[in-house]
């Protein structure tokens, strides 16, 4: 494994590469282009890929105007700012800066490691690592949350003092979650010092989007039945209550949970009646939404394991990385998964995984496991009479063999001329409309030729000229030919 500068920025890769020696990891052009973070930068501020404020700056324009440099950093990007050698990497002369004579020196380091220095204005989040696999197709791993151990991670952070960790999965705040459960917020109760005040702070999701004047006014009435009904009046109403109804969700029986809906919203409540920062949280969920997001992602299948846990999935593609994820282990997981999709792109990826793990290969095609929607769309537009259509003929001779050869986009003339010359035991002739629509219109087999015209009761060739109706003009060439009689 080859870290930083050489290793990392695609010199080796392009070494490897021109002694044709295989090696694995990204290539030479990835490499370079992440490995300078101006110019990913760059890439991902011309992609609209969402990223920090940053600059960048070169030894020379450092050197003859540091002064107007700081001043840019600081107008820009405001306190604090990572000052990160471009080229350099585990974090190789990194510092965080709050002021101009911290700045200052934290440039002075990073030129020690390269001749250009990028600055990033700080963003307050999580530090989350992912991995990304192949390349055709590309499968990115679970991602992992890095805990630093110091005020950011550091070099000695990684590989000296050990009081980092990495977990994973992340605990990522799940926007994706929000938007299909339709989360309106969710509001923290704790019963103050001594119980003598009621304290809560609401947090809200989705911005704006359902925190409606209506909905809290709703939330307002619910709050208030519970403050009145004893179960927000104090500790011992909370503790008395859940002591009588149940409804323990945890293991040491600490936590309680009660669900309660009005006709537009649902109300999750979690009741912890012992003595702590918070006694309650409270979740609102907007039913309408709910159904709104079921109907715009419709589920596409679903996993199980042995302690019954169960997941739905409406993105196929993770619906996919979770049975190739989990599939090695089912013997252990009762992992078990379900295709609840009739898009049959979907269900040959499964398929494929399956066989696969098989050590097998999957010979079916897409189109034996049904029509995609592009297909559809495709027969729509060929049974559509007021839009222009194309049309190729083609020969199929020793049907159904493994000798069998397709002869495509001819004219009627060559294939009829084809179809004549062959002298296999079974042969067919038809016509393809727009590439997708196709019909036969002759089958010789077992010594008997069949001239079929069952075609004109389809849509797509019912008032088409060349598949024999109107006019008949391909119906009439054919029969000229001389094979039908």
């Amino acid at each position: 494994m080859l870290h930083g500068l050489w290793g990392e920025d695609g010199t080796v890769q392009g070494l490897l590469e021109l002694a044709g020696i295989p090696y694995v990891g990204c290539g030479v052009l990835a490499s370079a282009a992440c490995m300078d973070k101006g110019v990913a930068n760059a890439l991902f501020e011309a992609n609209d890929i969402p990223h920090t404020k940053w600059l960048a700056a070169n030894r020379w324009q450092i050197e003859s105007d540091l002064e107007g440099v700081c001043a840019g950093v600081e107008a820009k990007l405001g306190w604090p700012v990572f000052v990160k050698p471009a080229n350099a990497g585990s974090s190789v002369g990194i510092s965080k800066v709050s002021n101009r004579e911290e700045l200052k020196k934290a440039i002075a380091l990073a030129l020690e490691n390269d001749r250009k220095v990028v600055f990033e204005a700080f963003v307050d989040g999580q530090e989350v690592e992912c991995a990304v696999i192949g390349s055709d197709p590309a499968v990115a791993t679970r991602p992992g949350e890095i805990l630093a151990g110091a005020e950011f991670y550091t070099y000695d952070d990684k590989y000296k003092n050990g009081v980092s960790q990495t977990v994973i999965p992340a605990h990522l705040p799940e926007e994706k979650l929000d938007e299909a459960l339709g989360t309106v917020g969710h509001l923290r109760m704790d019963f103050g010092h001594g119980e003598k005040e009621f304290w809560h702070t609401w947090w809200p999701h989705n911005e704006d989007r359902f925190n409606t004047p209506e909905f809290k006014e709703v939330l307002q009435r619910f709050v208030d039945d519970l403050r009145q009904t004893g179960l927000l009046k104090n500790l011992g109403a909370m503790d008395a209550y859940c002591w009588q109804h149940g409804g323990s969700i945890t293991e040491d029986r600490r936590s309680y949970g009660y669900i309660a809906e009005t006709e537009d919203y649902r109300f999750c409540l979690r009741c912890t009646p012992f003595p702590g920062e918070y006694q309650g949280y409270l979740y609102c969920y907007d039913l309408c939404q709910q159904e709104m997001y079921r109907q715009e992602h419709p589920v596409v299948g679903r996993v199980t394991f042995a302690s019954g846990e169960q997941q739905e999935f409406t993105d196929s593609k993770a619906l996919l990385q979770a049975i190739r994820e989990e599939l090695p282990f089912r013997s252990t997981t009762g992992f078990r998964f379900e295709t609840l999709t009739d898009d049959p792109e979907v269900k040959k990826a499964v398929d494929d995984i399956l066989l696969d793990f098989a050590g097998e290969d999957n010979s079916r095609r897409t189109c034996n496991y049904g029509l995609t929607e592009t297909g559809k769309q495709a027969l729509r537009k060929a049974a559509d009479p007021s839009i222009p259509h194309t049309y190729a003929w083609f020969v199929m001779a020793d049907t159904n063999t493994p000798q069998e050869i397709i002869r495509q986009d001819l004219t009627l003339e060559e294939a009829i001329q084809i179809y004549q010359d062959s002298n296999t035991s079974e042969k067919r002739l038809g016509v393809i409309k727009d590439g997708i629509a196709t019909v036969d219109f002759v089958h010789f087999q077992s010594g008997e030729q069949q001239f079929f015209t069952d075609h004109e009761k389809l849509e797509s060739f019912r008032s088409d000229l060349v598949g024999g109706g109107g006019d008949g003009t391909a119906l009439s060439t054919i029969k000229s030919a001389g094979y039908w009689d």
